[in-house]
């Protein structure tokens, strides 16, 4: 079976796209999950595969522009994506198959609406793609017990589960052995995103930005992860950090998301979303 796929990225955080509209992918409308998973593992091996943190399908909606469906590189079914979804509404407008700048995109987790702004002044253009997220579900502060002592975190549901760990020092924390000793646990047999956050604050203009990193289920260790953004903004809100809409830039290796937690309880998310390349897909078993 032959795929047409186009490889994108928000902030280093790469997925693999099957444009599922297109007339010549009809076929791959029709996979089944199992194929999907099976798909989704090899297109993502980084030295075997084209390589990426997992493979979305962009797929016909009758509630939406359009259905995403996302995977990540382990096959594992995904509900929800930021970087991803910001990438979907820049591949709809850019090859104008939506002529229009506000869209729907409908995941698992629900409809988002999505607004997206291109910006030809100076050199080139940049996209800039904000997303609403919807609502952010607090579920709870837990102390673990992790490399034998006991550590605050903060639960959180955007759309898919987040374990939030604020730290002074996220560069020189243990995150994939942390991480690892907390997927593991029974309570997160699931599955669960885990990020480690450091809060500053500009004291001379009071304006704050928390650096974050992220150890996503199956994908491990990634550049940017647009739902761990919001789940951050969201925590810090919550335990008294930052305020309610309140603009606040979240910093992760692959670069920055702006988020607002705002008062009637939506998170707005916005950030790029580049092109990387396009290519065919040759699928033989194996």
């Amino acid at each position: 079976m032959r795929f047409y796929f186009t490889k994108m990225q928000g902030l280093g955080n790469d997925y693999v796209y099957l444009d599922c509209l297109d007339e010549r992918m009809q076929q791959a409308r029709r996979l089944s999950a199992g194929r999907k998973e099976e798909l989704a593992v090899r297109m993502s091996r980084r030295h075997t595969g084209i390589g990426a943190d997992g493979l979305i399908f962009i797929l016909p909606s009758e509630r939406a522009d359009c259905r995403m469906e996302m995977y990540n590189a382990d096959g594992s079914r995904g509900a929800m994506c930021g970087n991803g979804i910001r990438c979907v509404a820049r591949y709809l407008v850019d090859k104008g198959i939506v002529k229009k700048n506000e869209l729907s995109v409908e995941t698992d987790s629900g409809i988002r609406e999505v607004l997206v702004r291109r910006d030809e002044k100076g050199k080139g253009e940049t996209w800039r793609i904000r997303v609403d997220m919807g609502g952010m579900e607090n579920r709870g502060e837990r102390r673990l017990s992790l490399n034998g002592r006991k550590i605050p975190v903060q639960l959180v549901s955007a759309g898919n589960p987040h374990c939030v760990i604020f730290t002074e020092d996220i560069r020189h924390f243990p995150l994939e052995a942390i991480a690892g000793q907390i997927q593991r646990m029974p309570a997160f047999a699931g599955g669960i995103n885990v990020e480690i956050a450091a809060v500053e604050m500009v004291a001379a203009t009071g304006e704050k930005h928390i650096d974050m990193r992220v150890f996503e289920r199956g994908s491990g260790e990634t550049m940017a992860c647009g739902t761990g953004a919001c789940a951050v903004c969201a925590a810090a809100v919550w335990q008294g950090y930052c305020r309610y809409d309140e603009d606040v830039e979240v910093r992760q290796p692959g670069g920055s998301l702006v988020t607002a937690y705002l008062a009637d309880g939506r998170m707005m998310m916005e950030g790029p979303a580049e092109f990387v390349y396009e290519g065919v897909w040759d699928d033989i078993p194996g």
